[in-house]
């Protein structure tokens, strides 16, 4: 990168939006996400595709999953969540399915991954 671009972005210019944040008269901000850099301050806000929903039982499989992925990253009818509450209603929709259809075995051989906060829920 430029040296003047990489100065824009240097955290003297994030600073005044965590000050913005964690001042006193702000109390209506928490759990958001910002982009900021650079001179340029943006809320973010959260979208989720239309998704899949599976039984959460023996049948929910990697293999599952993979097998309708596209149902996965299709935003064509995406959802605006405005809390837990929107989540819960999925898992009791979820709750009342059939078996999902598992799919093939996938070989994870010689791969690692790093979940961090799994379960954690919401905050």
């Amino acid at each position: 990168m430029p040296p003047n671009l990489l100065k824009a972005l240097s955290p003297e210019y994030v600073v005044p939006l965590v000050a913005v944040l964690v001042h006193k008269q702000n109390t209506t901000e928490n759990g958001a996400i910002f982009e900021v850099g650079g001179g340029r301050v943006a809320k973010m806000r959260w979208q989720r595709s239309s998704g899949l929903l599976l039984k959460p039982d023996d049948t929910y499989t990697p293999g599952a999953i993979l097998k309708k992925w596209d149902q996965v990253n299709d935003f064509s009818k995406s959802q605006y969540p405005t809390g837990t509450s929107d989540f819960l209603t999925l898992l009791e929709q979820s709750l009342k399915l059939g078996p999902s259809d598992k799919g093939e075995k996938l070989d994870l051989t010689g791969r690692v991954a790093l979940v961090t906060g799994g379960g954690a829920g919401l905050v």
